[in-house]
């Protein structure tokens, strides 16, 4: 199997996660945890990491970071292997903490850094460990909620500048609990780039050496994505009469997000003057919930998006 692509810039962002050896446990107290924190503090120190999110769960955590120096790869290097010594040592254990290499997602901030906060700050609550996200200890969003100070390695000005304000950002993060959202990672092309076209051809061209990487040769053939004009979506949604012209606006604004390169902050722009970069994803995620939960939504949607599919280029 090939190794998943490490492609490093500066102020590259970054969706990290570990899983534990057989999913097992890599936290099994408190202690545990604060010294795993330690090493996010001393990573941030060392190399200039800055942690956007994190969410430590009982056998995996989740970590979205900001590498200003392109050294993600020397950084969690250092963090899971201090962490493994410590663990080992502490609980009279050894060999490896770790399921293999940990995970690093490219993420494009300006179009997913709102949605994986909010996925990773819901983590406890989606295990049923939590009834609200506030109420675990072991993540971030109770510093974002403002309950307690902050770490000096977490950065919450850039998140927040999505929203208009701090309430708008807790209200976004609210709302999705009880909602099936996926993880966002899955639609990352060859499993390691999340973002638009042109984000993904833009780090194929600036930041990928092929002939310094044959190892990772079958991920970077995937790294390409159809796209679909705009004009045939919106062309295509306008002529389904059954719908209103406020359900066809939001449909628009739903397969805009999913089928262009075209970024959040201009579909709000340009398709729903006056609603922020979180209303905008609030109003896609609710038709992908309708989808699921409604007979009329999906066969309404799955009939446009084949629609689409014949007019891919």
């Amino acid at each position: 199997m090939a190794r998943q692509l490490r492609i490093e810039y500066e102020g590259a962002f970054y969706h990290v996660t570990a899983r534990g050896n057989e999913r097992r446990e890599i936290y099994r107290n408190d202690q545990d945890r604060n010294k795993f924190l330690e090493y996010l503090q001393t990573g941030h120190k060392r190399f200039g990491i800055k942690i956007h999110a994190y969410c430590l769960m009982d056998n995996h955590y989740h970590l979205l970071i900001e590498t200003p120096r392109a050294n993600i790869s020397r950084c969690m290097q250092y963090i899971n292997t201090a962490y493994t010594v410590y663990y080992n040592v502490r609980h009279n254990r050894a060999g490896h903490l770790f399921q293999g290499r940990y995970k690093a997602v490219l993420v494009e901030k300006e179009e997913y850094l709102l949605e994986l906060s909010r996925y990773i700050h819901l983590n406890p609550v989606r295990a049923g460990i939590v009834r609200r996200p506030e109420q675990y200890q072991w993540s971030s969003y109770r510093y974002y909620k403002g309950d307690t100070h902050p770490p000096e390695f977490l950065e919450q000005k850039t998140t927040k500048s999505y929203c208009k304000d701090r309430e708008e950002y807790l209200r976004f993060v609210q709302e999705g609990i009880g909602m099936d959202i996926n993880n966002p990672d899955r639609g990352a092309v060859a499993g390691c780039v999340l973002g638009g076209e042109e984000f993904v051809n833009e780090v194929k061209e600036k930041y990928l050496d092929v002939e310094k990487r044959q190892e990772d040769l079958p991920g970077l053939k995937e790294l390409s994505r159809e796209s679909v004009n705009e004009k045939d979506i919106i062309g295509i949604i306008k002529r389904e009469a059954k719908l209103s012209q406020k359900e066809k606006d939001k449909l628009i604004i739903y397969f805009l997000r999913k089928l262009t390169d075209k970024t959040l902050r201009e579909i709000a722009g340009e398709y729903y003057k006056g609603q922020s970069i979180s209303g905008v994803n609030k109003i896609a995620a609710r038709l992908e919930e309708k989808a699921g939960q409604d007979k009329f939504w999906a066969k309404t949607m799955k009939t446009i998006e084949e629609k689409l599919s014949n007019v891919k280029v």
